[in-house]
């Protein structure tokens, strides 16, 4: 099993990241739903703020959301766990 190798490795939490994106099932989904939405064991980060609402002038009046339908890939962020891996594609 992947994650048993994971044991003592540096980079350990990575490590299970890896695995997780590797296997993956129904069984895994409901796992994480139940963990991280329903019982709330990864809590949601604060609003600190960094991010204020902006204002009526700086929203774009019109946005044909249309345009986000297809193949989308993430190819950076801000963490190289989470937004860059192989072939991470969604779908809209």
């Amino acid at each position: 099993i992947c994650i048993n190798t994971c044991n003592n490795a540096a980079d350990e939490t990575g490590c299970q990241i890896k695995c997780g994106d590797i296997f993956e099932n129904e069984i895994v989904g409901e796992f994480n739903k139940c963990a991280v939405s329903d019982m709330s064991c990864v809590p949601q980060k604060q609003d600190d703020g960094s991010y204020p609402i902006p204002t009526k002038e700086q929203v774009v009046s019109k946005f044909d959301t249309k345009l986000w339908n297809g193949r989308w890939y993430i190819t950076a962020g801000q963490n190289e766990l989470f937004d860059t891996f192989p072939c991470q594609v969604h779908f809209f």
